[in-house]
């Protein structure tokens, strides 16, 4: 191992210990292995589907839309997915930092 792959591993083990990282890694594990959220997933491409077979078809295609934005909705607001966004949000503010030092 050279001097810039074993620094590089030093810089990424720091950022592996940093408790925001931390807390972004398990709240991005909590997400993927929701139940619900893996169903409103499901639901999202069934209307997702549905909009795109009944696209010629008004009524139907409003329905499919309706559904799917009513389940978007629920997923998004879902408390795991608002502190999935803003703690992945706040991760890749540090991560830009820490490319703005490199450069």
């Amino acid at each position: 191992m050279n001097n810039v792959e074993r620094d590089l591993l030093l810089v990424k083990e720091s950022l592996f210990s940093l408790p925001l990282v931390k807390e972004y890694l398990n709240i991005k594990e909590q997400v993927e292995n929701n139940e619900e959220l893996a169903s409103f997933d499901k639901l999202l491409t069934k209307y997702k589907k549905e909009m795109t077979n009944n696209f010629a078809n008004d009524e139907a295609y409003k329905i499919s839309k309706s559904n799917y934005e009513e389940i978007l909705s629920k997923y998004e607001n879902h408390p795991l997915v608002v502190n999935y966004k803003a703690l992945k949000e706040e991760v890749t503010d540090l991560l830009n930092e820490v490319k703005s030092i490199l450069e």
